[in-house]
């Protein structure tokens, strides 16, 4: 059973904020609308910021090893065995997200363009899954500390790493929200 329950975030501050809304349309579908064009390119940006790239902490952090001992017998059993699985995982995730975003839906009403995007329920796991490897990703390479993840955000962007704390918190949002229709 679905709830008809309606989340919204209000994320850039203006006189008039833009509403992202969640909606649950059915039992098979999570809708995301009221999606202006500058959201859509953050959203569009999910599967790229999954790659931890070069960075060693970044991958350390996604594919973290079972102890700290660089000698110890189980981390190389974990990166024969456990991380080709986690890796695949990771990639399947971020490749139903991707097929996804090629969906949306523009809408121009009064001479407004909107986007909505619908998302099958059965894809909300691999959408929590990408979603956390690009916020852990993101945090990694830009080095950020638990304290500013954990601040209240900040609406002035000076800097890529600031967009880069938005990204996460937007991310954090619809993680949130896509629990919510899981319960």
């Amino acid at each position: 059973m679905y709830s008809n329950f309606t989340d919204t975030c209000c994320w850039r501050p203006s006189r008039n904020p833009d509403n992202v809304e969640i909606i649950r349309v059915d039992d098979k579908t999570v809708e995301l609308r009221n999606i202006d064009a500058f959201f859509v390119e953050l959203l569009k940006q999910i599967p790229g910021e999954t790659d931890p790239g070069d960075d060693k902490i970044a991958h350390g952090r996604l594919f973290s090893k079972p102890t700290d001992d660089p000698e110890d017998e189980l981390n190389e059993e974990w990166e024969t065995y456990v991380e080709p699985g986690l890796r695949h995982l990771f990639e399947s995730a971020t490749e139903t997200v991707s097929k996804d975003l090629e969906r949306f839906e523009k809408i121009v009403m009064e001479g407004v363009t909107e986007y909505s995007l619908s998302i099958p329920v059965d894809h909300l796991d691999q959408w929590l899954n990408t979603l956390n490897q690009a916020r852990l990703s993101m945090a990694m390479r830009n080095r950020l500390t638990d304290e500013e993840l954990a601040a209240d955000f900040s609406p002035v962007i000076n800097s890529k790493r600031d967009m880069q704390l938005l990204q996460i918190h937007i991310y954090g949002f619809l993680q949130e929200m896509f629990l919510r229709e899981l319960d």
